[in-house]
């Protein structure tokens, strides 16, 4: 695998060099390619990755051409992709370092306790025009808040991404997760009902609107 992704990072084949193009979507909002998937980090540095799991395993890869850096994560269980790619970004700021801007912008919504997470953005933006923050970024980020027993923090994420991305559907279940995380039935429902006319086979959401419109 380290012979793989040193022939990645070198993409001296031509072969090689096409499955890096993106085929549907930009690497700004997340695009596909020949095999990889083709983003953007929070500094705007181009990486590539994917994933995997089939009997009893998974994998993740992930690689950087702009560093000259990769990684491969290998587990024997099924289903840990999500948790290898939370390990390899991990590493990977452990070896980095995290983005200046992302780390300015999480300091300011510390301190404002997510009061403005809109406003927050764009004054950081304004000394790191850099910062990239990618619909998957920040659900994920909403998702760890409510994790560690912050959900109006979480929802304050979420809300951010409803306005940056209203066309969908995940950014408006996620936004009902974060609301009925807080109690607030009415509103999560209309946010779960929402994603479903963005998306009519999210289950997610129609079992959620099932269960809140419970006596």
């Amino acid at each position: 695998m380290a012979r793989y992704l040193n022939a990645h990072l070198a993409a001296s084949s031509p072969a090689i060099a096409l499955t890096h193009e993106p085929t549907f979507g930009t690497p700004e909002t997340g695009a596909i390619g020949y095999h990889w998937l083709v983003n953007k980090t929070a500094d705007s540095q181009l990486y590539l990755s994917h994933s995997g799991s089939t009997y009893g395993f998974s994998s993740y890869c992930e690689f950087y051409p702009g560093k000259g850096y990769g990684s491969v994560i290998l587990a024997n269980r099924v289903g840990l992709e999500w948790r290898l790619g939370e390990l390899a970004r991990a590493v990977h700021e452990a070896l980095f370092g995290p983005p200046a801007g992302l780390k300015a912008l999480e300091a300011m919504l510390e301190e404002s306790d997510y009061a403005d997470v809109a406003a927050s953005v764009s004054l950081v933006r304004q000394r790191y025009p850099e910062l990239h923050l990618t619909e998957d970024y920040v659900n994920g980020w909403g998702y760890r808040l409510i994790e560690a027993g912050r959900p109006v923090a979480g929802r304050a994420m979420f809300a951010f991404n409803v306005a940056s991305f209203p066309a969908s559907a995940n950014a408006y279940d996620s936004y009902g997760d974060g609301l009925a995380a807080t109690g607030d039935k009415g509103a999560a429902i209309s946010n779960y009902r929402r994603s479903l006319e963005l998306n009519p086979g999210n289950d997610h959401a129609r079992e959620m609107i099932a269960k809140l419109v419970q006596p």
